[in-house]
């Protein structure tokens, strides 16, 4: 994957004299350093050039621009959007340093998103789209965000857009899905319920995760396609029903072995409206002991129990799937 390094050429280096001389020197350790994966020796080597104050604007901005890649490769967005800026400064409309700012913006967004600061998280999404509004992966991060945050109606026109932008991309339609499928609950939550209504309520948005990490793409030349989400952080409802819906009947009361794949929230009712009463990792083993409208009601080792939707759920030793 080439990186988004870019390099002095050598009329800059036959321009400049001696001293010129060694800060180019310093910026090519660099570029051999990040190549090789050192980004902390990148980052020294890209320091000394800069604080020579030998180089001419262009190659000042260059040098810029290159290590705040590296800070970017080394988790320190901060540093790298500053560096960035300033490749800016010196050169207004520089599109390598345009797109490095972005994807460092979205970075930056997705830790934020990790440590629990949204707001900060949807800030630096909204900073990536004005950057560049015609790339779909800063809407589809914030459409994640919106979503996971209860803004079914953000969420959408986040993810419309990003589809709109990237038509074929199977990730934005899934997650596209999964809100309208949020929107749809929400809109039947508020009607009146009914005989008719209530037994042919569509199945009920799963509680998979939104928030991802992002992609290694801020030296990349060609993004790749944003991966799946994977760490759960289900939707919380402003309000729903307390009351567990009863087991199916004629089910084992001792219960199948079933295992959990993926980090899911364990809910006390068969329905995301219902409350979370906790949370179950990936590979953990419940007993399966009923099940409603699509929800598995499961016994844990503990004595607890609750309601995980089936599609999170596979049977262990052979035993047969919720149909």
């Amino acid at each position: 994957m080439r990186r988004l390094i870019t390099v002095i050429g050598l009329a800059a280096l036959l321009a400049g004299g001696e001293a010129a001389a060694d800060s180019l020197g310093d910026v090519r350790t660099g570029n051999a350093a990040f190549g090789d994966g050192r980004y902390e020796a990148a980052v020294d080597a890209y320091t000394r050039a800069i604080l020579a104050g030998d180089l001419d604007p262009e190659a000042l901005a260059v040098t810029f621009n290159n290590r705040g890649v590296a800070y970017s490769e080394l988790g320190d967005y901060d540093r790298a959007i500053q560096d960035y800026t300033k490749t800016l400064e010196l050169k207004p409309g520089d599109r390598t340093a345009i797109k490095n700012l972005r994807i460092a913006h979205i970075r930056r967004a997705a830790a934020s998103t990790n440590l629990g600061d949204q707001d900060a998280a949807l800030a630096d999404y909204a900073k990536a789209i004005e950057l560049d509004p015609q790339h779909p992966l800063a809407y589809m991060r914030r459409g994640q965000l919106l979503l996971d945050r209860g803004d079914v109606k953000a969420a959408l026109d986040d993810l419309h857009r990003a589809q709109v932008l990237d038509p074929g991309n199977k990730d934005i339609a899934a997650l596209l899905n999964d809100a309208k499928q949020a929107a749809a609950a929400t809109e039947e939550s508020t009607r009146p319920a009914s005989p008719a209504t209530a037994a042919n309520r569509p199945e009920p948005p799963s509680d998979k995760a939104l928030v991802e990490a992002a992609p290694p793409a801020a030296a990349s030349a060609a993004e790749p396609a944003p991966a799946r989400p994977e760490a759960p952080s289900a939707v919380e409802p402003t309000a729903g029903p307390r009351t567990p819906a009863a087991v199916a009947e004629g089910e084992d009361a001792a219960g199948k072995p079933y295992r959990v794949l993926a980090d899911v929230n364990l809910r006390e009712g068969p329905g995301n409206e219902f409350p979370r009463s906790g949370s179950l990792a990936r590979g953990t083993t419940v007993r399966v002991v009923g099940q409603n409208k699509g929800w598995l009601q499961i016994r844990l080792k503990n004595g607890g129990a609750g309601f995980v939707y089936k599609k999170w759920l596979e049977p262990v030793d052979g035993g047969n799937a919720p149909q």
